[in-house]
C-alpha cells in the first residue's frame, strides 16, 4: 500500500510540476479517535483535461488558522504550488474563510488575486436550514427523526431488539446536524420505516417485556395517527 501510494503522489508531483495553475479544496473532519483530520485535493490542467486528486491527510493538533495552514503547506507534494495557486474551495466556518486571519487570508498572503471560494455543499445545506426552520411542518419532522435517533441510539436494548424480531435489516436513523445530514438521515428513515413502525407498534402491546414511555409519542409522529 506505501509504495502504490508513493507511486500515486510521484505522479500528481510531476502533473503539478507541469501546470501552470491549480486551485486547492480543503476540509476537516474527525476520525474515530475524535482527532482532526485536514482533508486536501487539487485541482488542475493536464494536457487540456481538468482533474481533480486526492493528495493527503493530515492530523492537526488543533484547529485554528495556522494548524490548519501548516498542514495544507505540508501536504501540498509540489514546491512550487504558492506560486501557482489561484483558487481555494473551503467551507464557511470563520477559521477558513475569515477576512483578517481566517486560511483562505493566511494563504494568499500578499496576491489577492487568489479566490476564495466557498463550497457549494456546504452553502446549500445552511441555506436550506435557514429558509425552512420556521416551517411547522420541518419542526415535526425534525422532532421525530431527532426521536427517533434518540431512542435507538441511547438504548441499547432497544437498538439490539428492534429489528431482530422482526427480520429486518438494523437501519437507524442517523444524528440530525453537521453537513450533508438530509439525505443520509431520510434515506435510512425510508429505508428502515417499515421496520421502525412494526417495532413500535410492538413495544405499545399488553405483553410487551420492555415498554418506553416515548415510543407512544414516536409511532405518533411517524404513522400521522392520533
Amino acid at each position: 500500500m506505501h509504495h502504490i501510494a508513493e507511486v500515486e503522489r510521484n505522479n500528481i508531483r510531476e502533473n503539478l510540476k507541469s501546470t501552470k495553475f491549480l486551485s486547492i479544496m480543503s476540509d476537516g473532519s474527525t476520525d474515530s479517535s475524535v482527532k482532526e483530520e485536514e482533508l486536501v485535493y487539487v485541482r488542475f490542467c493536464h494536457k487540456g483535461k481538468i482533474e481533480s486528486k486526492f493528495v493527503g491527510i493530515k492530523s492537526v493538533e488543533k484547529a485554528d488558522t495556522a494548524h490548519i495552514s501548516n498542514a495544507i503547506s505540508a501536504i501540498i507534494v509540489c514546491d512550487e504550488w504558492g506560486s501557482k495557486l489561484v483558487a481555494l474551495g473551503t467551507d464557511g466556518a470563520a477559521v477558513m474563510t475569515g477576512a483578517k486571519n481566517g486560511v483562505v487570508s493566511r494563504l494568499k498572503g500578499t496576491r489577492a488575486y487568489i479566490i476564495g471560494i466557498h463550497c457549494m455543499a456546504h452553502r446549500l445545506e445552511l441555506t436550506f436550514s435557514d429558509a425552512i426552520q420556521s416551517n411547522v411542518m420541518f419542526q415535526k419532522v425534525e422532532d421525530l427523526l431527532s426521536g427517533l435517533y434518540t431512542f435507538y441510539h441511547t438504548s441499547p436494548l432497544s437498538r439490539v431488539n428492534s429489528f431482530q424480531a422482526l427480520g429486518h435489516t438494523p437501519l437507524l436513523p442517523t444524528r440530525i446536524g453537521g453537513l450533508r445530514w438530509v439525505g443520509h438521515l431520510l434515506d435510512h428513515f425510508l429505508r428502515g420505516y417499515q421496520g421502525l413502525v412494526q417495532h413500535l407498534e410492538q413495544i405499545q402491546s399488553a405483553d410487551a417485556h420492555h415498554h418506553h414511555s416515548r415510543s407512544p409519542q414516536l409511532l405518533v409522529l411517524i404513522t400521522g395517527s392520533t
